[in-house]
């Protein structure tokens, strides 16, 4: 079998050489002469009146005009505008007619519902369980609440757990650690009692001042704090633990149980992590734009560490303090160190503390470089 032939390809061009023999042999072989039909002289043939059908002629077809050619007459000119875009035009007007009524009709329909329907009462808005009890709001620290801060701070010194300070403090003590934070682009935030104070803008530099009147009056209620987990030998902060942080809340004792914490811890995981999903309860303002004090301000963050001091047995207080951390900011339980500090004896014999590790990741590890 010869192989497969690509016609397209390998066929061979037409030759018609044979043409003219063909040609020869038909004329030798017909039987019937060929002449003319006698219709090429016939005067209705060469009008157009009579065509050709097989071996006679008929008149020709009579085809009414159906296609107008434009512009050969008005009448002409008129039906096809009328057969065009004037029979287009109406139908669109009475479609736009009908769709008008119908939305009258609809209209309607929807007045009588409203007449006809119950009065409801509009829905309340749905409950922010960090909705702080009282009125307060939320702000960056200032040098003019170093006192406050140092007199919300001893109170706990006195009648708490601290481990590192067994003596009050003073302004001086709180400043150092305004400016450690400020050095170190840190978030460090305060409550205060009261509404929010309005803002106005400074004509001099265009920066966001509160009202002269208000300034003097807060009324400082809490404060929390981000530190650094570890420095180096030569007070470095850039060594392998410098994405972690240690978080310090302290509230007033007298606006404890009033939501203070729980809306100073908010704000300040907020500051540390774009992940947390900040609950925005009690109103935060920032007069002087501090970038620190806003979402990774500080830049970004991998674990954060509190660290609590509680009695090494049946510590009243710790259940408390595990539920707040763990139900409402996800803090787990990591580890307990065994009486790595004693109470404060201006009360008595001091007492040796455990120190439980609550710790939250802030951002999955592989945000960071591997090689940085």
């Amino acid at each position: 079998m010869p192989p497969p032939c690509d016609w397209e390809v390998d066929r061979p061009k037409f030759n018609n050489g044979f043409m003219h023999s063909y040609i020869l042999e038909w004329r030798e072989n017909r039987d019937i002469p060929v002449g003319p039909t006698g219709f090429e002289n016939n005067k209705f043939w060469l009008s157009g009146e009579l065509y050709v059908d097989g071996n006679s002629l008929k008149p020709a077809l009579d085809h009414e005009i159906s296609i107008p050619t434009p512009g050969e007459t008005a009448e002409l000119e008129a039906k096809r505008l009328n057969q065009t875009s004037h029979s287009s035009m109406l139908l669109f007007q009475a479609k736009c007619e009908k769709l008008m009524n119908n939305q009258k009709r609809l209209a309607k329909k929807i007045l009588r519902a409203e007449k006809n329907m119950p009065e409801t009462s509009r829905p309340e808005l749905e409950f922010n369980p960090f909705s702080p009890k009282i009125a307060m709001y939320l702000r960056p620290v200032e040098k003019r609440d170093s006192e406050q801060i140092a007199q919300i701070y001893n109170r706990h010194v006195a009648e708490g757990n601290i481990t590192e300070d067994q003596v009050l403090i003073s302004k001086d003590d709180t400043m150092r650690l305004f400016n450690k934070n400020k050095n170190e682009k840190l978030p460090f935030i305060v409550a205060v009692a009261g509404e929010p104070p309005e803002l106005v803008i400074s004509s001099n530099q265009g920066s966001q001042e509160l009202h002269q009147g208000t300034v003097n009056g807060d009324k400082i209620i809490g404060f929390a704090l981000s530190e650094r987990y570890n420095y180096g030998f030569s007070d470095s902060v850039m060594g392998r633990s410098r994405y972690t942080s240690i978080l310090q809340l302290f509230v007033a004792h007298d606006y404890q149980r009033q939501g203070v914490g729980r809306n100073l811890l908010d704000r300040l995981i907020h500051t540390l992590s774009t992940a947390y999903a900040y609950k925005k309860a009690c109103k935060f303002i920032n007069p002087h734009g501090d970038r620190v004090n806003e979402c990774e301000g500080s830049g970004i963050w991998h674990q954060v560490i509190f660290q609590v001091p509680v009695l090494r047995q049946d510590d009243p207080e710790f259940p408390r303090i595990k539920n707040f951390l763990s139900s409402r900011f996800l803090f787990k339980e990591v580890g307990r160190t065994k009486s790595t500090g004693r109470s404060n004896f201006s009360r008595g014999p001091a007492n040796w503390l455990d120190m439980v590790i609550f710790q939250l990741e802030t951002s999955q590890a592989g945000t960071f470089d591997p090689f940085c």
